[in-house]
Formats: C-alpha cells, structure tokens, sequence
C-alpha cells in the first residue's frame, strides 16, 4: 500500500467566518486572504509539521439575498504535501443596502388635484405623475462603484 495524504479539517466557525453581511458589489468574505494554521484553527497536523493554509471564501453572487458561501484552502509551507483540507459550504446571506434620497432634490408635488379615483400625485403645474419622475443621479447617496438604479416615486394622499 501507498502513503496517502492526511486530510486536515477547519470549520467555519474556527477561522472567524461572518455569514451574513451588506451588499457591497463583489462576493469576498471577511476571512478570504487570511492564513490559518494549526494554532488557529486548522486541525490534524502531526507533531510540529509546517503546514499552513490561505483561505479564498465568496459569495456565490455578489447580489443581495440568501446565499452559498464556499471556502476553499491552499496549503503551503515545508509539509502541506503530506495533507489535504476538504472545501466548506455554508449558508450566507447579503443584506440589501440602504439608499438616501436627497429630497431638496425631488420636485415640487402638487398640493391639491382633481379626484380621478386613484392615488397618484402629480407634480406642481403639470400632469406628470410624480411615479413617472426621473430622479436625478445626484439625488441618490449610497450607491456602489457606478451601479445605476431607477428609483419610483411614490406618495399617498392624506
């Protein structure tokens, strides 16, 4: 029989994975890059053996929602030939991020109207709705890199 290598283990928990976080447009983790070694985390390494492993743990998607986070490890140091560490999945979700909207920037909204038995407003002077308003870019705060949303505005009555 052949020498096989030794399966090395770690947990999600032991490397300091946060599963849940904010949309921020791209899929890393709060531990992808790190290093660990048997002193912090990684477990099965014989006697005083130099093994280390180099954490890469994303996303699945970088979009908002419940999501798989997959970790993988790349072994490294004098013995890392001798082991080999399985890759953990675990369940991660990407909370969505809060937009502002800059109402010094929205339009004047019309104070009274005819009744049309709806809810729609309109804008000041004119029979636009203010549903169908384009906000300008500069009204929105919050947004990542140079991502684009369509916002719809939307009022009730009182």
């Amino acid at each position: 029989g052949g020498i096989t290598t030794r399966k090395l283990s770690v947990t999600a928990e032991a490397i300091g994975l946060q599963t849940e976080k904010t949309y921020d447009g791209n899929t890393t983790t709060n531990v992808n890059g790190n290093t660990i070694t048997g002193s912090n985390g990684l477990t099965g390494i014989v006697g005083k053996e130099k093994v280390s492993a180099t954490v890469s743990c994303n996303y699945d998607s970088p979009a908002a929602g419940d999501r798989s986070i997959t970790t993988t490890f790349g072994l490294s140091g004098d013995d890392s030939g001798n082991y080999c560490i399985d890759s953990l999945i675990s369940n991660g979700k990407i909370k969505q991020i809060q937009l502002e909207v800059d109402n010094t920037k929205l339009p004047a909204i019309a104070a009274t109207r005819k009744y049309d038995a709806t809810t729609d407003v309109y804008l000041d002077g004119t029979s636009t709705k203010l549903s169908d308003y384009p906000l300008a870019a500069n009204a929105v705060s919050g947004l990542i890199n140079s991502e684009v949303v369509t916002v719809k505005s939307l009022a009730q009555p009182t």
